[in-house]
């Protein structure tokens, strides 16, 4: 297939206007499939990486309790994040939540540490593989 564009312009009582040189088109089912998959490969290679860097880190604790500091200046905040193997959650301050924590109708209890517990019981509940109370 082969295309143009036309760019016109009405300006004042005038109408001026350009046409572009012609491109040829080819369009491959196998072509845009192969693109696409690449890019969404590298998509994930870029979020792993990110992902990666964003847990590496150090806690910090401040007058006001601890929370992970990323060492570029950001910390999590409002979010999960799983730090060596174990889930924390962190409030709209950044800071780690202990505790008893409800999230939507779920809750979850958050040990001294600020890990999730799961799998195990606590105060007479039952906490399921997903932290959840179950």
């Amino acid at each position: 297939m082969f295309y143009y564009v036309v760019a016109t312009s009405t300006i004042g009582s005038s109408t001026n206007g350009i046409t572009s040189d012609t491109a040829e088109i080819i369009v491959s089912d196998d072509a845009e499939s192969k693109d696409a998959e690449k890019k969404k490969s590298e998509e994930k290679k870029d979020e792993k990486k990110e992902k990666k860097e964003k847990t590496s880190g150090t806690w910090t604790e401040s007058d006001k309790g601890w929370w992970y500091d990323y060492g570029d200046g950001t910390y999590p905040k409002s979010q999960w994040l799983e730090i060596e193997g174990k889930w924390y959650t962190f409030d709209d301050h950044g800071y780690m939540r202990k505790g008893w924590y409800q999230e939507g109708s779920a809750w979850y209890y958050l040990n001294d540490d600020g890990s999730m517990a799961a799998d195990t019981d606590v105060e007479g509940y039952h906490l399921g593989s997903d932290g959840k109370m179950q």
